[in-house]
């Protein structure tokens, strides 16, 4: 059955159908469409051996297929102008224009500077204090030691939810209320509810990851690529058992 699921290209749809399942908005007051974008993940580096985020390379490709390469044009994001590298395309032109209908992919801030190279995830340009949601239930957890990112809550105030069926939503800059905090000082974990409020925004933005079947640079995913912001239609429900079969 690989050789049929090969033809027909199901296995790029296999992260998608592993489980129903999509996230509510980890932003208070903000949708994926509508949230300010300072930096998105950069997929390009899933395409590299080895795969390593914060390693800047020549290319960044977004999830809809947009790419930004040095050789266009670059420039720093960041104000030590030396460790965000943003890059420009062919045309130079503003990346995510909006479609027929004047919608755009997602709110992006850098007009035609693609942010940034080796981003694995996406950096949501908010007013400090913004409540942070949790994206769907599970267990969350103060994040120790960080394989992609580094240090943990400590430094970063990171945590994650584990829902428990193989995906995590991944927060960074996010200190948790003391609710949550008392939680884990018990327990080793909260339980949380999709929607609830697990803590606020610290600085001027939130970094959001998402991850699946591990915590490596590997496990790493777009949500936007795979269409973790969009519920799914009951008739893709029904397809499952089918589907499933043909996986295997």
């Amino acid at each position: 059955m690989g050789a049929v699921s090969n033809y027909f290209g199901i296995d790029n749809f296999r992260v998608a159908i592993q489980n129903i399942f999509w996230l509510t908005f980890p932003l208070q007051g903000y949708t994926h469409l509508t949230a300010p974008v300072a930096a998105v993940m950069d997929n390009s580096v899933l395409e590299r051996t080895p795969i390593q985020f914060y390693v800047p390379g020549e290319v960044i490709k977004a999830f809809d297929g947009e790419v930004g390469e040095k050789q266009y044009g670059s420039r720093y994001m960041d104000s030590y102008g030396q460790y965000w590298p943003a890059y420009k395309n062919s045309n130079g032109t503003d990346f995510f224009p909006p479609n027929a209908a004047g919608q755009r992919p997602l709110n992006y801030l850098n007009g035609p500077y693609l942010s940034y190279a080796g981003n694995p995830g996406y950096n949501y340009q908010v007013p400090e204090g913004t409540p942070v949601l949790a994206t769907a239930d599970g267990k969350l957890y103060k994040v120790v030691d960080d394989p992609v990112n580094g240090a943990g809550y400590d430094y970063y105030q990171s945590s994650y939810i584990d829902h428990q069926n193989g995906y995590y939503s991944w927060y960074l800059y996010a200190p948790l209320t003391a609710d949550i905090l008392a939680q884990i000082d018990q327990n080793g974990y909260a339980q949380v509810t999709k929607g609830q409020v697990i803590g606020q925004t610290i600085g001027d933005h939130l970094h959001f990851e998402v991850r699946l079947n591990g915590f490596d640079n590997a496990n790493v995913v777009d949500p936007y690529k795979i269409g973790l912001w969009v519920e799914p239609q009951p008739e893709k429900k029904k397809a499952m058992p089918w589907l499933q079969l043909l996986l295997q």
